[in-house]
């Protein structure tokens, strides 16, 4: 658990480190392709990029705008949520509403 100060086993006191909320992403509210690319596009100019929470409809263009920089990627993704299974208690699941599939 991290409280004010210090972290209790690093001894690191993280408001003293270089971190920003930069906050949300602009989109284009209604157009999906149009926000996919508004994201990438924000994303690519981020030379440290950490996301947390969000939908999963923003982790294609943030790893497109990372490959393009860095190349080809390998993805290890850990998710407990029925949109990223092959069916739901027995009945087949409509995989194009989910970014990351098998």
């Amino acid at each position: 658990m991290l409280v004010d100060g210090a972290h209790p086993t690093l001894w690191t006191d993280p408001a003293t480190l270089s971190l920003s909320d930069a906050g949300d992403f602009a989109i284009a509210l209604g157009d999906i392709q149009a926000s996919l690319a508004l994201i990438e596009q924000q994303a690519a100019g981020i030379t440290h990029l950490l996301a947390l929470g969000g939908e999963h409809g923003i982790t294609l263009p943030l790893l497109r705008a990372l490959a393009n920089r860095c190349g080809p990627l390998a993805l290890v993704h850990f998710d407990a949520h029925v949109d990223t299974w092959p069916d739901n208690f027995g009945r087949a699941m409509r995989m194009d509403r989910c970014s990351i599939t098998r």
